[in-house]
This record gives C-alpha cells, sequence and structure tokens, in this order.
C-alpha cells in the first residue's frame, strides 16, 4: 500500500497495520472503498463441523458456513489495540456522539481519557483502561483472497474506584462510522467479568441485567456499570493478599448480523488492583500500581524531617525523590528491620543524652535513612557499621521557642563526605525520631503498602 492510499483511506490503513501486528502476512489490495475489500491471506486451516457450522481459521477468526448456499463462508476478525498504540487516522469520528438518555455515567477525570491517552493508575483507589475494539466482516475467497464487508471501530473507556473491598466498575463504549454488513452497529451481551469468577469478585449490574442484549450504533455511546466486590482469600482468612489484575473487566459476546457468527471476547488484564488482609484485619483493596508519596512536615517533624531532605540533596542516590531518584521499597520483616537497626545504630554512636533536644523534653537518638524498614537501608546495601554513613546532627535555633520541631529544625554534617555514601546516621531528638516511625507506620496502613512495594517520599514546610 501506498503512502497516499494510507492517508486516503485510513481505516484501510489500519486494517493492513493491525494484520501486521496480529501476525497476518496480509496485503491489501487497492479498491475504491473500504467495505468490498479484497486483501490477500495465507491459507487456513479449517477445523469444521460436518459440512454447516462455526470453525476457527488460521488467522484466529470466528468463520460460519451458511447452509445455503453451502459454499458461503463469514467471518468475523476483531483486534483490540489500546488507546496509546492507536495507529494514526483510526480513532472513529465522534463529534456527535450522543449518550443513552437512561445513562449518566461520566469516566473520573482524574482517568484523563483522550483520543490516544489516559492514566492507567492516577492514584491508590482507581485505575483505568483504555481500548479500541475494531470489528470486520469478511468472506474468503477461492483465490486465497478476503473480501472484507463490514467495519467498525468501538471506543471502551473503562475505570475501577475502590472503597474498602468493594468497588464500581464502569464502562463507557463510544462507536464511530460503520460500513457494510456493521453499518447499522452490532448486537451484543455484556456482562461484569466478575460473573466467570466468582471466587475472586462479585458483581451487582446497574441499569439492567448482565448479558442483556444491547446495540451498539454508529456515532451514539453506551455506558454500563457494576457494583462490585472481593469475594477471593482476601476476604475470607487474615494476611492474605489477593491480585485482581487479571480479574477485573468486561466480558463481551459480539452478535453481528446474520450470516456473520457471533464472537466473545474480553478486556481482562488491563484494569488492576489488589485486596489484602495483611496490613490489618479488615479486607481492603487498591490500585496497587500507583506509587504513593508520604509528606514529612519540617513543621511537625523538624530535625527527623532534615535529615531525610538533606541525605536527598547531598547524596547522589536521591532516595524516594520522585523525579530525581528511585522509590523507596517497604521492608516488612521486623527480624531484618531489627538487624538493619543495629548495624547503623552500632556502637560508634555515641548518645550526646540531653544535649539534643534537652531543652524541649527530648533527648539524643540515633536517627538513619533510608528507614531501616525499606530495602535500600544501607545496611542491606553493603554497609557493615553506622561509621560508613555520613554522619549529621540536629542543631537547635539561636532563640529556642519551647517547641521541639521549631527549635530543633534541621541538620548539619559533623564529618566530611563524599556525597556516594549509601546512608545518612545522626543525631536528632528522640521524640522526632518516633514521630517519623509513627508517620510511616499510618502511612502503611493508609496506602495498604505490602512488603516490596514502593512509595516516594517528600518533605515539605
Amino acid at each position: 500500500m501506498s503512502t497516499q492510499d494510507k492517508k486516503r483511506h485510513p481505516l484501510r490503513s489500519w486494517l493492513w497495520r493491525s494484520s501486521a501486528l496480529a501476525g497476518l502476512a496480509v496485503t491489501v489490495v487497492l479498491v475504491p472503498s473500504t467495505a468490498g475489500a479484497t486483501v490477500a491471506r495465507p491459507r487456513p486451516t479449517h477445523a469444521t463441523s460436518g459440512s454447516a457450522g462455526t470453525f476457527i481459521n488460521a488467522r484466529g477468526d470466528t468463520c460460519h458456513r451458511a447452509l445455503v448456499p453451502a459454499t458461503t463462508v463469514a467471518c468475523i476478525h476483531i483486534t483490540t489495540t489500546p488507546g496509546k498504540r492507536l495507529p494514526a487516522g483510526a480513532r472513529p469520528p465522534l463529534s456527535n456522539s450522543r449518550p443513552r438518555p437512561e445513562a449518566g455515567l461520566t469516566p473520573p477525570p482524574e482517568c484523563g481519557f483522550g483520543p490516544d491517552t489516559y492514566v492507567p493508575a492516577p492514584n491508590r483507589s482507581t485505575s483505568c483502561a483504555h481500548r479500541y475494539h475494531h470489528l470486520v466482516t469478511y468472506t474468503p475467497n477461492g483465490d486465497g483472497t478476503v473480501t472484507i464487508t463490514g467495519t467498525l471501530t468501538i471506543e471502551e473507556q473503562s475505570w475501577v474506584t475502590y472503597t474498602g473491598s468493594t468497588w464500581v466498575h464502569g464502562l463507557v463504549m463510544i462507536a464511530g462510522n460503520g460500513t457494510g454488513a456493521l453499518i447499522n452497529g452490532i448486537s451484543a451481551t455484556i456482562s461484569s467479568a466478575c460473573d466467570i469468577h466468582p471466587r475472586h469478585c462479585s458483581a451487582i449490574s446497574n441499569g439492567g441485567p448482565d448479558n442483556e442484549p444491547v446495540t451498539i450504533t454508529p456515532e451514539t455511546t453506551f455506558t454500563k456499570s457494576w457494583a462490585e466486590g472481593d469475594t477471593g482469600p482476601a476476604l475470607l482468612r487474615r494476611g492474605v493478599a489477593d491480585g485482581l489484575d487479571d480479574v477485573i473487566g468486561t466480558v463481551f459476546f459480539w452478535i453481528p448480523p446474520a450470516p456473520y457468527p457471533s464472537r466473545t471476547a474480553s478486556d481482562l488484564g488491563f484494569l488492576t488492583g489488589r485486596c489484602d488482609s495483611i496490613v490489618s484485619s479488615s479486607d481492603t483493596c487498591v490500585n496497587q500500581h500507583f506509587i504513593p508519596t508520604m509528606s514529612l512536615s519540617r513543621g511537625t517533624f523538624g530535625a527527623a524531617a532534615d535529615i531525610v531532605a538533606w541525605a536527598q540533596v547531598n547524596l547522589s542516590a536521591h532516595w524516594g525523590q520522585q523525579g530525581v531518584g528511585q522509590p523507596l521499597t517497604r521492608l516488612a520483616n521486623k527480624t531484618t528491620r531489627g538487624n538493619n537497626r543495629k548495624i547503623i545504630c552500632d556502637s560508634t554512636f555515641t548518645s550526646l543524652g540531653t544535649a539534643i533536644g534537652g531543652d524541649d523534653g527530648s533527648k539524643d537518638s540515633c536517627d538513619e535513612f533510608p528507614f531501616a524498614a525499606s530495602y535500600q537501608s544501607g545496611a542491606l546495601n553493603g554497609v557493615t557499621s553506622g561509621s560508613q554513613c555520613a554522619q549529621v546532627e540536629a542543631v537547635e535555633i539561636a532563640i529556642p521557642t519551647g517547641d521541639l520541631a521549631t527549635d530543633w529544625s534541621s541538620v548539619q554534617p559533623t564529618a566530611p563526605f563524599t556525597g556516594s555514601e549509601a546512608c545518612v546516621r545522626g543525631h536528632v531528638p528522640l521524640k522526632l525520631n518516633q514521630a517519623v516511625g509513627c508517620k510511616y507506620a499510618g502511612f502503611i496502613k493508609s496506602v495498604r503498602l505490602l512488603d516490596r512495594d514502593q512509595f516516594w517520599l517528600a518533605v515539605i514546610p
């Protein structure tokens, strides 16, 4: 196909590209319109059932051999592409799309759905997916070619929003212009994938039962939603995590006009989630693919926040600093966490007692960063003694106010450092040090951070 012809026939250009993506070695023969186009195809291997019935050819398409005349074969080919990978010119014309009167469902704005982009994991409680379903009907010819008889592209926007162990699953489908056999659209039954995964989740359909026959009409919008909930291991017993990445989604049973066969397809693997009863006894679900941020305020945590900021600025790893360094990773094992602390705060650390924080009712403590409860702890990355870390010490302001975080708000180095150290160890008021530990524990619970889950760390005023 020439470049000029691809521009003149954008959907035929998509057919050429999507066939290649599907592993189909086809060549488009130039014709004046999409419906009725003749394309070459490899010789199919048919698995037939008698002289009439449905069979699957070498492409994986579903075909039907009509009874009268017995030589007629009708096929349907379906390709699904993520929105980000949509070939230029293949998006259906949506300017005239109009919602069904009974449906007021709209996607969450944080999904950022656009012509060729979206945000799959905008936050810890939302998962979004964007796809295009390209449907093509055709008939095989005796010379090894096929004649395209109809086309229809349907944009799909779907999402889930988690609350506890339940979630709302929404679906918006926007149909473009149909051609040929699909000029009036396509019928379908649509259901939640939870219907086929009852051991993982349950679904209650809103606005009509699942498997209800509907018609997806060109240049219109179809919407549907479900109230879904976890029924998996995390709900049934304590200390279990249950992944939903291959469970949440929609099952489509496409029903084209006769004589074309029906076809089942699903969109599993795009929406993501995980339920757990590990962080707490109550089963709770989140989108684990979003990396959350823990914020430490200098006004609340004083020098215990500043030691983090000091490390992010002065040491080359920039632990947890989004856009500069790599995220931190939660370490859940208590024994390993304790060993990390013993190594960093070993006998080479000498407490300064009430000289650090004593004016405000506290005392000195050994503080470290990265946290002992992270896989980035210096003790897990080649450090055998805290003396190998960069060394800092909290300093008191000239005129104390009586507020611990205000009076001991910053740290300064007490020994030369290279910037390549694997950790920083500091003399920090104990109450501030403990407050950060409590903050981290609460953060873990609020975002359901499991072992090896990543997170960012931001120091704010």
